[in-house]
């Protein structure tokens, strides 16, 4: 033991780095050293450094029941009925020889509403689960949230926190560079319509520590640039999240004039949003509906933009990132043909993940409504990976999310907004947790 404690902090790191996630929580047992390496953010760091993986997300509604506190049962307390959902994470991990068995958490709600469980995105190793209701009163009838769940599935590290306004999303997270402290990026503005949003206000704010909200400033556009610099439209549909990148975060927009651009955020300085050029895609709202952002390997912002066909995929590459210049450089890398028998929406329903594998080379992961297909950049062929339940199924969601595993402990993501979980092993080896 005495030899382990011995090593060097940067070889540990280096042999450490290599485990599986859930041999990593364990390493903290070995002794003090060993706790205070993997503890420190620079690991943290490092592990997110590998490859990420593509995992599906499914939240259930299982329905409603009465729950009755046991320790005043005899004080003829009266039933409350409660809801309950599941939240079960699967990962892709084909690079590995077995893949680990699914996590499940399952979130408890006093609310006499049905609610509604869908997911916000993975970041930086948390995955960010929205909570809500419709509501119909006052008229007209409207969707509100009530809560986002914050779940890291290596360390179980759990907290909840509530949103900052009555209206808007929270539309992108990370964990501060230095600090590794978990923040969220919350957008509310105009609502244009269920796929479009012009958000007038972004609020940062850090999780736990009784969390305050400040306001950060977006970068002017250039009057050279566009006719109406001041208006700027993002997605809000869950399908078109941000990337994370070099440091900062990016999203897809629309200028007011209707030009293609990207928003990015500096998540060392915090201080404002900034906009950079895309590539000349088309004019108009409705353009932003078949374009997503993503990331391939050797640190490259792209976007990938379905032909108005339906019947293919362009692949545009940001040659020379710098997210300080407006000024960019895109070209087209490739076109990628979906098979002939496909029919899906790709105008709002499809997800699109990239994950660089090891020995099969980069792989695109695309979520259609029921099914989840797979493009080998190597080979260019295509492949069906899994049958997944429909939009139409009653209470169930599925996201599709790339995902980079994180071993910070909840007391330096979330803070005091840490929640307390129990938990067991199910006979089929799916580890379930309870969150009231």
């Amino acid at each position: 033991m005495h030899a382990l404690s011995d090593l060097p902090d940067d070889v540990l790191v280096e042999i450490v780095v290599r485990l599986p996630a859930h041999s990593i929580a364990r390493c903290r047992a070995v002794c003090r050293a060993w706790r205070s390496a993997i503890s420190h953010a620079t690991f943290d760091m490092a592990l997110a450094r590998r490859p990420a993986a593509v995992a599906t997300v499914t939240a259930d509604r299982l329905g409603f029941e009465f729950h009755t506190d046991y320790a005043y049962a005899l004080e003829g307390t009266t039933p409350t009925l409660v809801s309950r959902t599941r939240v079960v994470f699967d990962l892709f991990l084909r690079w590995r020889r077995r893949p680990p068995c699914p996590l499940e958490v399952r979130l408890i709600s006093d609310s006499r509403s049905s609610i509604v469980t869908t997911v916000r995105g993975s970041w930086d190793g948390v995955l960010c689960i929205e909570r809500g209701v419709w509501k119909w009163k006052p008229r007209p009838l409207r969707y509100h949230v009530e809560q986002y769940l914050l779940w890291n599935p290596v360390t179980k590290a759990c907290a909840t926190v509530c949103p900052p306004a009555d209206r808007g999303k929270i539309i992108g997270a990370y964990a501060h560079p230095t600090t590794r402290a978990f923040h969220l990026v919350h957008g509310s503005g105009e609502v244009v319509n269920d796929h479009l949003m012009a958000p007038t206000t972004f609020l940062i704010g850090r999780v736990g520590d009784d969390m305050a909200w400040r306001e950060i400033p977006l970068e002017e556009a250039s009057p050279t640039d566009d006719a109406r610099p001041s208006k700027i439209f993002i997605s809000s549909n869950r399908n078109a999240r941000c990337v994370g990148l070099r440091g900062n975060l990016h999203w897809l927009a629309l200028s007011g004039s209707g030009t293609l651009r990207i928003l990015a955020f500096d998540t060392s300085s915090q201080d404002r949003f900034r906009q950079i050029e895309a590539p000349e895609l088309g004019r108009g709202p409705a353009d932003l509906t078949k374009v997503r952002l993503g990331t391939r390997s050797g640190s490259k912002l792209c976007i990938f933009s379905v032909a108005p066909s339906m019947s293919s995929m362009d692949v545009w590459v940001l040659d020379g990132y710098c997210a300080t210049v407006r000024r960019s450089s895109w070209r087209r890398k490739e076109r990628i043909s979906f098979v002939s028998s496909w029919t899906f929406n790709a105008a709002t329903e499809v997800e699109v993940e990239v994950v660089e594998g090891v020995g099969e080379g980069e792989e695109i992961f695309l979520h259609f409504e029921t099914w989840i297909g797979v493009y080998n950049i190597r080979c260019k062929t295509w492949r069906r990976v899994m049958e997944v339940p429909g939009l139409i199924t009653l209470g169930s969601h599925v996201s599709l999310v790339m995902h980079r595993e994180s071993a910070l402990q909840h007391e330096v993501s979330f803070g005091d907004a840490s929640r307390a979980v129990s938990w067991r092993v199910d006979s089929d080896g799916t580890h379930r947790y309870n969150v009231a």
